[in-house]
């Protein structure tokens, strides 16, 4: 009998991939359900450490109809991106996927097998990259050149307003670093302990006491 595999198991064997590949490097950060584009499309998993690439999933019990609208989004923003899909949606996404779009299938309750690697991404969208800033960071951020803000700008505003004056590669870099530098209470966080385990951190946001807020998950790989 064929077991259909669901979005929280291949979710689970693509954590396990990550964990093995980034476990050595400290400064690397995964984020689950990331907001692009102002919230327009979430990744479902993102990993930053010297660029950021995103992780679309399609699981057998998902369809492709988002995958068109999905890849564009991501174009406007992850330095390269992978597409986990099941095997029976490889022809398919193959149509739809950019050639720097990589893809890896997930197998029957074994490893993931990489079709074909990701390329860089020709056609970041610098405003699009500045958004997944917050309005505090991008102000900080402007202020921290000298330019001046007021209390009316938008977010929308102050990070167009970033995008013009930074060059790309700057802006890389800044939104890459400060995604890294989110503290727990405004990022729900969780980090990787010993034994490949995803566990919650001491500040999670799930606590009773504070209302729910669909913020992005975060897992900070430690080197045991």
């Amino acid at each position: 009998m064929v077991i259909h595999m669901r979005d929280p198991e291949v979710r689970r064997l693509l954590k396990e991939a990550l964990v093995d590949r980034h476990s050595r490097e400290p400064d690397t950060i995964v984020v689950e359900e990331l907001g692009l584009c102002r919230g327009s499309v979430r990744a479902d998993i993102a990993v930053v450490n010297g660029i950021m690439k995103g992780y679309e999933i399609k699981s057998d019990r998902d369809t492709l109809d988002r995958l068109l609208t999905q890849v564009q989004v991501y174009g406007r923003v992850f330095d390269a991106a992978t597409l986990v899909t099941a095997e029976r949606h490889l022809s398919d996404a193959r149509t739809v996927l950019p050639s720097w779009w990589g893809i890896e299938v997930v197998c029957q309750n074994g490893p993931l097998v990489e079709f074909r690697p990701s390329r860089p991404n020709p056609l970041l969208e610098p405003e699009a990259l500045a958004l997944l800033l917050w309005r505090d960071e991008a102000i900080s951020l402007l202020n921290g050149v000298g330019i001046a803000t007021y209390r009316s700008d938008t977010r929308q505003i102050v990070c167009s307003r970033l995008a013009r004056i930074l060059s790309l590669d700057e802006l890389r870099t800044l939104v890459r670093t400060t995604l890294k530098s989110r503290s727990d209470e405004r990022f729900r966080s969780q980090r990787l302990r010993g034994g490949g385990m995803f566990q919650p951190s001491a500040t999670s946001l799930d606590s009773p006491s504070r209302p729910a807020r669909p913020r992005s998950r975060q897992y900070t790989y430690r080197p045991s």
